[in-house]
């Protein structure tokens, strides 16, 4: 698996540690996995 290391906005770091707050997901990495693969958030902003 590849490293790939990036810069988020503070306003962008602070929804990411909402969603894991919330129980979405359990780490960082997992995000941006799911994110990339279409996940349910990318579902959910696809159908609005």
């Amino acid at each position: 698996m590849a490293i790939v290391n990036i810069s988020l906005s503070d306003q962008m770091k602070k929804y990411i540690e909402e969603r894991i707050g919330a129980g979405g997901y359990n780490t960082t990495s997992e995000y941006f996995s799911e994110s990339g693969s279409g996940g349910p958030e990318a579902q959910s902003r696809s159908t609005s």
